[in-house]
């Protein structure tokens, strides 16, 4: 319970250096933020000898908070326009893919691959910030013929996936 209490008073104290750091030098947004995620990632590796015994909130945290940080410094540096919605789903979505891939991504007995719940949110967003990308820059006329003719095709794709896994659940 300590080391919790030392953990988060390390974090408080590290932010609160970050932000009086940042009033006196020019950094760029975010860079807080990537100090703090970094606790939080060195907190996931330290806290076990394998990836099973590892702390998985440590590196939620600190790969949403990455993300966050990574994309506020883009935005900070370069100015994203249109593409600014787009890049916050997709860098999102890439961290919780980063998630699944560092701390679950196997197989199963049977030597198939087995997606986490981080897996699919990650899809999830990066699919969103692909349906944003377009909304946005595309023409809308141009997104309505994409969904009207991928649409279907990704749920009759989605029906045959679940209908195979059923059946290959019958036969274990």
């Amino acid at each position: 319970m300590n080391n919790n209490k030392n953990f988060f008073a390390a974090i408080l104290i590290l932010l609160g250096c970050s932000m009086l750091i940042s009033r006196y030098i020019n950094m760029p947004d975010g860079s807080g933020g990537l100090a703090v995620a970094a606790m939080f990632l060195v907190g996931y590796l330290v806290s076990g000898s394998d990836y099973t015994n590892r702390k998985n909130a440590l590196l939620v945290a600190g790969s949403i908070i990455t993300s966050i940080s990574l994309y506020a410094m883009l935005e900070d540096v370069v100015d994203l326009g249109i593409l600014d919605g787009v890049l916050f789903f997709e860098f999102l979505g890439l961290s919780f893919l980063a998630i699944h891939f560092i701390s679950s991504g196997r197989t199963s007995k049977r030597g198939y691959y087995v997606p986490s719940w981080a897996f699919r949110v990650g899809v999830i967003l990066c699919i969103f910030g692909a349906f944003v990308f377009s909304v946005s820059v595309l023409e809308w006329e141009a997104t309505v013929i994409l969904v009207n003719n991928v649409w279907p095709i990704g749920l009759i794709i989605a029906g045959v996936l679940i209908i195979w896994q059923n059946y290959n659940n019958k036969k274990r």
